[in-house]
């Protein structure tokens, strides 16, 4: 076949003559205009340049025609449906061909490239949308376009997106194909963010046909958002179709974005899929089936638009549902701070596609898996709008039988999020709960739980309130039940460039013991002692790392502070931490043990061997208890600090430079009582165990003798001048042994005990030497006495305990005479009981006997103390004593002593050449005293009674009989009141020594006799003796007075009888008595008459009834 050139000639010089003619031959302007008013009208806008383009067009014919303009910048002047504004760099229309051989022009697509636009919406953009399908315009391609855009947001038409890269192919009307709309966005990672919307007409013949709808947000690979359905298009227009997402990190990083937790790398992917609804109002879904957090979750979810016609309503678009789950697997998630990288694509694509989009969702799960337990019941109810989450309910029952309740605003304005709100606590298992709940946020609390008293933390409640940002936590208005005890106060921690912790607790009982500080035991010297350990151990683990950032203040106050049994009373501490550095700026004790205590001092923790130095302030009004553990140091020394006490001291931890490296040491000085008192304790333990080897405690008071007596229960006799001083030593040799050094010294006296303190059944033991020497021990023994003094020393061994003190070998003197005591004093909650065997030799015991002064009996009280010290079981033996001027050859007894009563059966003694046995009972101590002594006698010989004058015995003869005396009185006057008994006497043959009846007798038949017979008897008075056969005496003694008292003596020769009456006043110390003496014969009778004060009576005598020629005057016998 042939090429059929000539006619393809013509055509070609045709389109030649076209392509050059007819642009020449055009009126561009003019066709430009017409142009841009055909393309206004079909958008069905106004549209119009803003500059001149007469310069900026030109018309080429191939390889089509079109029209190309460069440079542009136009406007809309319609604002009802959009304003626009946009700058074009390259404008591209296509013409139809066969318009231009027409002379006319005609659109067939037109293209934008690069644009930069600005669009102001008057109407919604679904709306704008709807128009530009239903206009039969030319197509339209928008290429690599810039777009910012307004009014999307009905609620505030200020609001912009700004969309980097926009492409839109809208084809022309009438050849069927779909509109595709493409957004790309740069992620900030290296990828592109992509939306992708295709429309196209069901049936584009027929008007306001429904729309299919396919659009697709992909913001990486595995995120995708898609959607599949349809517009239907009437008055109101109506969305049906399939929403599903599929975000394999983007979704969960969005999470972790705005909430302080970590999402587990199984459990990020979250994807849902359903059926959604949507018109004019918003959108709707019945059914989404949503899984997130590896749980699938039932929803019921609306998203509103904006309504415009409410002045009080949000805003911007607002989702609001229900999602509910039977179980929620909690354990993906993880604690963490806010991260401060940049925010995720998916957060910035949320922020420029709906910065305004608000939610109201409640999560609802019937039973949640967290760290290995199980809770229910798990609400979480918030409204989210703008930038603020208000959470209207967050509720969940904890495993552990724990609950807690929260309500507040979670504020995501910031870089961080803010939380602020209130929230209710409670558990009935609170330990598990604790240690459970530190777990989840990987904290290790177990070394402290184990130290917990479960059963103290069954009970547990806290409100309060909350503001909580990755910067700082601040519980305020606190105010719960630790079980029966109260707590309220505010906790803070700021995070800057320090960290800054500060706590101001306030406790109504606190035992610290609860929460493993102190072992609530009292094996330790002092009380505070018992937590000073768990405390130091605690902070230097806690500050042995450095770390400048750290600073805390912690104010804690406790009506009762407790550790265990022991009470520290009411307590206030404030205290800051910095660094390494614990500074206790004020610890205060109004009651502990009845002192108040403060302290204030600075400990280094920086080198890893803590040191530093507390001081230490002490009032007390009784001392007893708060020195009780210290005293137990020294058992069996007794002292007893009933009184009060005012010390300063110094708690010293040497540091590693030191030369006293490692010892801790207190040391102080004050007054205990009106005694001045130093004190020094060392110990080279850290945690101030003073029981280890080398620790050393010493304590020195001084001052008054008698303020110094009274601790140690000793009477207070002294001068009020006289000094004493203790000093006492204990230095710990080994784990089990100390070596015990003391002295008192009170005026003249001494007491030394020296030894080893062992550990044994019984506690503590000394084995030692003890000695003491005193001027007098008579106070000591309970006696009165103002008129002599027993001087007593004696050394000895000592082995003692807190049960007992044995005491052996004790040999020293008494007196002139010399003493030896072994026994055993046992002790216990019981009275003491005593085991003794007691020897004196050459001992004057006068001092035992009631005393006359010339003011008569003592009226001062007495108490007899030494039968009320103990229960006794004693041997005493006796040789060469002294009662007063009776001597005691030797005596033994044994003594019992039950609660003040006093039983010596059978006492046998030997003195005045003969024997006694006697039974005595007496009653003291608590008891009024008592005696009753019941004697018998034998081969007794009279004491030697000195006549005044003659100085000769009155009488000798071996006695026996009966002696029963018994009295009662809280004085000795008192006592001699009641003294009642009776005295009978059988006496064997004898003589009264004091008169020769043999001379008198021949004197008066003497031829020479001259009738002075009273000058005569004088002459024969001292000297010789009358001879008795035997002598009978009985006497009664009735309330201090011996009534009668009658002695008959049977002569020898005359053959008659001497007789003696008497009356004795036992109080006065006056007596009546009356001797008849004959002399040669029946009825011719010597007569005393003795009266007046029974230690020098007045003694008359009568010799009328001797025959002689008058009665001459009566010499005295003195």
């Amino acid at each position: 076949m042939r090429f059929p050139a000539i006619p393809f000639l013509i055509a070609l010089m045709l389109l030649i003559t076209t392509a050059v003619v007819v642009p020449n031959s055009l009126r561009l302007a003019q066709a430009t205009q017409a142009l841009v008013s055909d393309l206004g009208s079909e958008a069905g806008i106004e549209v119009r340049f803003d500059n001149a383009i007469k310069d900026s067009v030109r018309l080429r014919m191939l390889p089509r025609p079109q029209v190309i303009f460069t440079n542009l910048s136009l406007t809309s002047s319609d604002t009802t449906k959009v304003q626009m504004a946009a700058k074009l760099p390259r404008l591209i229309v296509d013409l139809d061909i066969a318009a231009l051989f027409q002379r006319r022009l005609k659109v067939k697509s037109v293209h934008v490239l690069e644009a930069d636009i600005t669009a102001q919406f008057g109407q919604s953009p679904q709306g704008f949308l709807a128009s530009l399908l239903s206009v039969s315009q030319p197509g339209l391609y928008l290429l690599d376009s810039r777009v910012v855009a307004s009014g999307l947001n009905a609620g505030d038409a200020s609001k912009t997106i700004q969309l980097p890269s926009v492409s839109l192919a809208m084809p022309p009307r009438n050849i069927g194909e779909p509109l595709n709309l493409t957004i790309e966005h740069p992620t900030g990672f290296g990828e592109l963010a992509q939306f992708a919307l295709q429309l196209s007409e069901q049936n584009p013949a027929v008007p306001n046909s429904s729309i299919d709808v396919r659009a697709n947000l992909r913001l990486a690979v595995n995120e995708n958002l898609a959607f599949e359905g349809s517009v239907t298009r009437h008055q109101n227009w109506r969305l049906d179709g399939e929403l599903s997402l599929s975000s394999g990190h983007a979704m969960a990083g969005l999470i972790e974005h705005y909430l302080p937790v970590s999402i587990s790398s199984e459990a990020r992917l979250v994807s849902f899929s359903g059926l959604v609804r949507g018109d004019a109002t918003g959108i709707r879904s019945e059914n989404l089936e949503i899984s997130a957090l590896n749980t699938l979750f039932q929803s019921r979810l609306a998203l509103d638009w904006p309504n415009t016609l409410e002045p009080d309503s949000h805003n911007g678009p607002l989702l609001i549902g229900r999602l509910s789950t039977g179980s929620l697997k909690l354990d993906v998630l993880r604690a963490a701070p806010k991260p401060s990288s940049p925010a995720p694509a998916a957060d910035r694509l949320w922020r420029s596609l709906a910065p305004d989009l608000g939610m109201g969702l409640r999560l609802e799960a019937n039973q949640f898996e967290l760290g290995g337990e199980t809770g229910s019941n798990l609400l979480l109810a918030f409204d989210w709008r703008g930038q603020q989450m208000d959470i209207e309910r967050l509720s969940l029952n904890l495993p552990f039988r724990s609950a807690l309740l929260a309500v507040g605003v979670l504020d995501v304005s910031a870089p961080t999020p803010a939380f602020s709100g209130s929230f209710s606590a409670r558990s009935s298992d609170g330990l598990a709960a604790m240690i459970w709940a530190s777990d989840q946020f990987s904290s290790d609390i177990s070394g402290l739980a184990e130290s917990i008293d479960p059963s103290r933390l069954q009970r547990v409640s806290l409100v309060g309130d909350i503001d909580w940002s990755n910067e700082s936590l601040q519980l305020t208005r606190l105010s719960g039940r630790l079980d029966d005890d109260r707590v309220s106060g505010e906790i803070s921690v700021r995070q800057g460039p320090a960290l800054h912790v500060g706590a101001d607790l306030n406790f109504s009982r606190l035992d610290m013991s609860d929460w493993g500080i102190g072992d609530g035991q009292t094996n330790r010297d002092f009380k505070l002692a018992a937590i000073w350990h768990p405390v130091h151990r605690a902070m230097g683990s806690w500050l042995q790392k450095p770390d400048e950032k750290r600073q805390v203040k912690l104010r804690l106050e406790a009506n009762q502070l407790y550790s265990g049994t022991q009470s520290f009373g009411p307590v206030q501490l404030e205290a800051h931490v910095k660094d390494q550095y614990l500074t206790l700026d004020e610890v205060q004790l109004a009651d502990f043990s009845g002192a108040q205590i403060s302290a204030t001092g600075k400990m280094d923790y920086a080198t890893g061997l803590p040191h530093g130095e507390i001081d230490v302030q002490l009032e007390s009004s009784r001392l007893k208890e708060l020195a009780a553990p210290v005293l137990r140091r020294f058992i069996p020394i007794s002292f007893a600090a009933d009184t009060s006490a005012s010390l300063s001291g110094n708690l010293r931890l040497s540091s590693p430079e030191a030369p006293d490296w490692p010892d801790a040491k207190f040391a102080g000085r004050g007054k205990i009582g009106d005694l001045g008192a130093h004190f020094n304790i060392i110990t080279p333990s850290r945690s101030l165990d003073y029981g280890v080897a080398g620790s050393r405690v010493s304590l020195i008071l001084n001052g008054s003798a008698n303020d110094l007596a009274h601790p140690f229960k000793l009477p207070s006799h002294y001068p009020a001048s006289a000094q004493g001083r203790l000093e006492v030593a204990l230095d710990r040799q080994s784990t089990d042994v100390s070596a015990l050094r003391g002295e008192l010294v009170l005026s003249e006296d001494k007491a030394q005990v020296s030894g080893r303190l062992r550990p044994s059944a019984d506690g503590p033991r000394l084995e030692g030497a003890l000695s003491f020497t005193t001027t007098n021990i008579l106070p000591l023994l309970g006696v009165q006495s103002s008129a002599s003094n027993l001087s007593a020393s004696a050394r000895g061994q000592l082995n003692a305990s807190a049960t007992n003190i044995g005491f052996s070998g004790f040999e020293g003197q008494l007196g002139d005479g010399k003493m030896n005591i072994d026994g055993i004093l046992q002790l216990g909650d019981a009275a003491p009981q005593l085991a003794a065997d007691i020897f004196l030799d050459g001992t004057d015991l006068t001092w035992a006997l009631p005393e006359w002064t010339s003011t008569g009996w003592a009226q001062t009280p007495m108490a007899w103390p030494l039968l009320g010290y103990a229960n006794a079981d004693m041997n005493l033996r006796l040789l060469n004593a002294n009662f007063g001027s009776v001597p005691v050859n030797s005596a033994m007894a044994r003594l019992k002593l039950i609660e003040g009563v006093l039983e010596v059966p059978e006492m046998g003694a030997q003195f005045l050449g003969g024997k006694l046995s006697a039974n005595l009972q007496a009653e003291g101590g608590s008891l009024n005293p008592y005696f009753n002594l019941e004697a018998s006698f034998t081969d007794i010989r009279p004491p030697t009674l000195q006549a005044s004058s003659a100085r000769n015995s009155v009488w000798d003869a071996p006695h026996r009989g009966t002696l029963a005396l018994r009295g009662r009185g809280t004085s000795v006057a008192a006592m001699m009141e009641s003294v009642s008994g009776s005295l009978q006497v059988d006496a064997g043959a004898g003589a009264f020594t004091f008169i020769d009846g043999q001379g008198l007798t021949k004197a008066l038949a003497s031829p020479d006799y001259s009738g002075k017979a009273k000058d005569l008897v004088g002459e024969y008075l001292g000297a010789g003796d009358i001879p008795f056969e035997r002598g009978i005496g009985v006497a009664q003694i009735r309330n201090g007075r011996v009534e009668t008292a009658t002695a008959d003596f049977a002569l020898a020769a005359p053959r008659a009888s001497a007789q003696f009456k008497a009356q004795v006043d036992l109080v006065t110390q006056e007596m009546v008595a009356k001797f008849q003496l004959p002399i040669a014969q029946p009825g011719n009778n010597l007569v005393w008459d003795i009266s007046g004060p029974i230690a020098k009576p007045k003694v008359e005598l009568d010799v009328s009834q001797l025959q002689a020629p008058k009665k001459p005057s009566a010499p005295s016998l003195e």
